[in-house]
């Protein structure tokens, strides 16, 4: 047993664009809770649009692992997810809610924003999943 299954982690791991395929056979043997699928080349953070090597990298994955697929890095928006969530099994957002915390940080409704800004999403992935 690994370190993080005795304390019930179960490790997540992050697979790439360019990620080889013998790579990507090893990162889907490996993960026990979803397999992180990073959407897009560059740092992390919202793009302008979903990029199609998103769609590719899970088209990849699929047929050779049962986990979870999350597309992260680039999804900012309640239709990038629901973009994502066509070939997904979910998304993973960060980088836009830091920004719109860090955007909203001096107002008495932040928390309301958030949770908005939280909700619009979660939309958008239900909207894809109907």
């Amino acid at each position: 047993m690994h370190a993080c299954g005795q304390v019930s982690v179960e490790p997540v791991f992050l697979a790439a664009p360019g990620t080889s395929d013998a790579r990507l056979a090893a990162v889907a043997a490996a993960a026990r809770g979803f397999v992180y699928c990073v959407g897009a080349y560059g740092v992390t953070g919202e793009r302008e649009r979903l990029e199609v090597t998103a769609a590719e990298l899970v088209a990849r994955l699929r047929p050779i692992t049962d986990r979870p697929l999350m597309v992260g890095v680039g999804i900012g928006t309640p239709e990038q997810a629901a973009a994502a969530c066509t070939f997904a099994d979910g998304v993973i957002v960060g980088s836009a809610l830091v920004k719109m915390i860090e955007e909203n940080s001096a107002s008495p409704d932040l928390v309301a924003t958030a949770a908005e800004f939280v909700k619009a999403l979660k939309q958008g992935v239900l909207t894809a999943a109907q």
